[in-house]
Parts: C-alpha cells; sequence; structure tokens
C-alpha cells in the first residue's frame, strides 16, 4: 500500500498518513537500477501533483509469519527517487540521502543499498518506507519518483510439542502375597509291634519313617513400582536486547551540508583531509587522495571499490560522530578506524558491506546537533 503524498515530511505511524492506494508498477524514466524480479513501485504509473516542491510518501507491506516465531533476521536491498527511511516492526534500519531536512542531490537513487535487521520476535513483519522525492526547478517538465526493494526472511518457529502433564497415577503396591508357611505335619511313627516271646523271633522295629519337614519358601514380595515423575524441561524464551536510547549519530547527509560544517570543529578533523591521513586504504581502491568531504558524497555500485566507497561514505559520518562529545556515539574513535581498516583490507564485498550497514544504523539514532 501507498499513503501520500504529502508536502511534508511525517513520522511512520502519524495520522498524516491516511487514504492508502495499492501500489502499482510505475514508469521507468530510463536511468533507474533493475532489481530483477522487483519493479519499480509508486501510487501511480506517472508521477501527478506538485512535481517541482518536495513531496513524501509512505511504502507499507506486511508479511505474516506464523504464532511464536523468533531469531528472525534477514536483508532489504531497496533505492527509491530520491531518498528513503527503511523501517521493520515500526524500527529504522537504515537510511539513503536526506529524507528530512535540507538536501544535496547525489543521484543516490542509482545505488541499490542492503538494509540488514534482526527482530527477536514477532507474528509478522510490517516493511515501511518513507520516500522523498526532492524539489527541482520549475524549469523542468517532470519530476518522477518510486521505490524499488526486495527482501529475505529468515525465521524459526516452536515445535508444536504436547506438553507432558502426568496423571496422577497411583503407585501400584501389590496386595502382599501370602507367606507360605508349613503346617506342622506330625511324625508318623508307628506303634511297636508287639514282641513274640514263644519264640525268639528278633522284634522287628521298623526304621522310623523320616519327619517331612518342608523347605521354608520365601515370601515373594515384589519390589514397589517406581512412580513416573516428569521432568519439568524449561521452554527456550528468547533474550530480548534493548537498543541504548542515549547513544545518537548524525548522517553523512548531515556532516557535507555547509551550514553544518562549523560542527566539524569539535571533531579535530578537517573537511580537506585525506581518507589516507584517517584510515589505511588499499591502494588497489584508488581512494586514497579523496577528501574526508568528498568521501561522504561516495555513491557505490557493484564491485569491491564500490562497496569501500559504500563504506568510506558511512565511516567518515561515523568519524565525525564517535569524536564529537556532543554527539554521544555507539562507537570510539578508535574502534571505528580499527573496523574500518580491517573490513578494507579483507577485500571481501560482504564483509565491508555489513560494517557499512552496521555503521549507518549508529549514523541514523538521532542527531542531536544543531
Amino acid at each position: 500500500m501507498v499513503y501520500g503524498p504529502l508536502d511534508t515530511y511525517a513520522p511512520v505511524g502519524s495520522a498524516a498518513w491516511s487514504n492508502p492506494v495499492p501500489a502499482v508498477v510505475t514508469l521507468n524514466p530510463g536511468p533507474w537500477p533493475t532489481l530483477d524480479p522487483a519493479s519499480w513501485i509508486s501510487n501511480t504509473f506517472q508521477t501527478e501533483g506538485n512535481i517541482t516542491g518536495n513531496t513524501w510518501r509512505l511504502f507499507h507491506k506486511t508479511v505474516t509469519l506464523g504464532n511464536g516465531a523468533f531469531d528472525i533476521s534477514g536483508t532489504i536491498n531497496a533505492t527509491s527517487d530520491n531518498a528513503e527511511e527503511v523501517y521493520v516492526n515500526g524500527v529504522l534500519v537504515g537510511s539513503d540521502g536526506e529524507v528530512q531536512g535540507a538536501f544535496v542531490d547525489n543521484h543516490e537513487w542509482s545505488t541499490i543499498r542492503p538494509y540488514s535487521y534482526t527482530v527477536a520476535a514477532a507474528d509478522t513483519l510490517t516493511f515501511d518506507f518513507i520516500v522523498r522525492n526532492y524539489a527541482v526547478s520549475p524549469t523542468l517538465t517532470s519530476n518522477p519518483t518510486g521505490l524499488i526493494f526486495n527482501a529475505s526472511i529468515s525465521y524459526n518457529c516452536p515445535t508444536n510439542s504436547p506438553t507432558n502433564t502426568p496423571t496422577n497415577t497411583p503407585t501400584n503396591t501389590p496386595a502382599s502375597a501370602p507367606t507360605n508357611t508349613p503346617t506342622n505335619t506330625p511324625t508318623n511313627t508307628p506303634a511297636s509291634a508287639p514282641t513274640n516271646t514263644p519264640t525268639n523271633t528278633p522284634t522287628n522295629t521298623p526304621a522310623s519313617a523320616p519327619t517331612n519337614t518342608p523347605t521354608n519358601t520365601p515370601t515373594n514380595t515384589p519390589a514397589s513400582a517406581p512412580t513416573n515423575t516428569p521432568t519439568n524441561t524449561p521452554m527456550n524464551t528468547p533474550t530480548l536486547t534493548p537498543v541504548s536510547s542515549f547513544n545518537k549519530g548524525c548522517t553523512p547527509g548531515y556532516w557535507k551540508q555547509p551550514q553544518h560544517l562549523d560542527s566539524w570543529v569539535a571533531t579535530g578533523y578537517l573537511p580537506n583531509q585525506t581518507l589516507e591521513s584517517v584510515f589505511d586504504v588499499p591502494d588497489s581502491y584508488s581512494l586514497d587522495n579523496y577528501t574526508l568531504l568528498q568521501a561522504l558524497s561516495f555513491k557505490g555500485g557493484s564491485d569491491t571499490t564500490a562497496s569501500a566507497q559504500i563504506l568510506l561514505r558511512a565511516a567518515i559520518a561515523a568519524l565525525l560522530n564517535s569524536s564529537n562529545s556532543n554527539v554521544g556515539y555507539s562507537l570510539t574513535t578508535a574502534e571505528v578506524i580499527t573496523q574500518v581498516n580491517a573490513a578494507l583490507a579483507s577485500k571481501d564485498r560482504t564483509t565491508i558491506l555489513a560494517l557499512a550497514d552496521q555503521l549507518d544504523k549508529y549514523n541514523n539514532q538521532g542527531c542531536p546537533l544543531n
């Protein structure tokens, strides 16, 4: 869905965003980059309304994951004409260009940027893009605008295993089996046969019949059957790591504005210093002699050198934020320099862009200056 256009900026969730319409494929004027199979979209096929002044549009997309989804992460690849802020479930994950305040048109629309995100747990994801179309000269006959993006989503869902709630089954204690106690059987002792005295016949005295004394058979007392007491298995509850509300950061767009050059004074760095004077920039990038101010306008692209430009653009803002005591940045200046040098030395596009994305998040935590 697309909300707007508005003539002034409004944050996500503002009542100013009303009367949404379905997004439609919009006319690509030619130079806009492609992101197959996605298409450029807007609220109309061709830009309408105030084509000379600034306009803002809110693009909204909801994705259902499932009950109890957790460990959610992914990457949004996006660009717009001219600048965008990107939100996931209402949280800003990055921006490009100047969505608010004064702007410098550096053709940010020409570079598709990655925005990574993580969400601890949610049943649905909402993707919101606030897109600003920069004002143009009244002499121009058109001022097209639009958004193109795709997104990857990775998440886990709980396994629906039944809870083991044991039934209180009584312990099977069998009745005691009767003890086999033998009956005392009297000994068969026959009466003595009479002695025939007249004849000397020996007396037949039979041997005593053996006494039948039964063997004591032990009582069969079965062992008590054990009671089944289930073990309580704890559920894995993900820990929500809060984002500090005290850290702040100003964007590259802020630091390159001529009216904000006075904010450089407190940092100890100069706009005309070279990149090599601060960072260890590998010669293969051929970026050593660009100034810090020039690097704030790097556009990037699809090769490794272009990824280094994307990183350095974010890195200069991080450098200035961290060295200005009035900002309260997430990293120290030493940490910024060390991490940037390591990423540049890797010459790995994925590594470089990952750090660029992280610094971009830090640079978009709200600028407390001016």
